[in-house]
């Protein structure tokens, strides 16, 4: 079924032209790396922790297949044919991987700062998926350690408080801040985005 949609889409894609036709086969993609990983692995059972780390895989390169979709695709369009790849690449990559148990501190510190690159990406690309999901986990990852350090402490729910108006005046300078932060790692760091 998931390679029929697949041949279905691309056809489709190459009489119509519809980005939105990228929704089903980037769905399908995903469902049928869940659906073949038994097959390539061994036997029929195939533990939890494998298909979390198939999920991540699976994520990066739908990831890169859209970064080339993105950087081929006709400037003069409009249409964005690589939107729903960074979407579900995304997802499919952020949740395997946040749903990995962390068995030591560097990798929850190593998760956040990834998550924050992620917000940074999403700024640089023009991607909200990257910025949407950087924050989850990068704010996951504070309220973790503020939790963690701070439980036994009086003033733990003004600190509470305190981290989320933070969190809303970062976002609110972010909003208005958004363009002259593209430029300025664009000029400084001769960043060539020309997609």
């Amino acid at each position: 079924m998931e390679i029929s949609t697949i041949c279905a889409s691309l056809v489709m894609l190459r009489v119509i032209k519809a980005p939105f036709l990228m929704l089903p086969l980037s769905f399908s993609l995903f469902f049928m790396s869940m659906d073949t990983a038994p097959y390539l692995l061994t036997g029929d059972f195939i533990s939890w922790t494998a298909r979390k780390w198939i999920s991540v895989y699976f994520g990066t390169a739908m990831l890169f297949v859209a970064t080339i979709v993105q950087k081929y695709q006709d400037d003069s369009e409009e249409a964005d044919y690589a939107d729903w790849l960074f979407t579900f690449g995304m997802i499919t990559f952020w949740f395997g991987l946040s749903s990995l148990k962390s068995y030591s501190e560097i990798s929850r510190l190593g998760y956040g700062a990834l998550n924050l690159t992620f917000i940074f990406l999403g700024t640089i690309l023009q991607r909200k998926i990257f910025t949407i999901f950087g924050a989850i986990g990068f704010f996951g990852t504070v309220g973790y350690y503020a939790s963690h350090f701070f439980s036994g402490v009086i003033g733990f729910t003004f600190m509470t408080v305190l981290m989320g108006l933070f969190i809303i005046m970062c976002g609110e300078w972010y909003q208005r801040n958004q363009k002259k932060i593209r430029d300025y790692f664009t000029y400084n760091f001769k960043l060539e985005i020309d997609w």
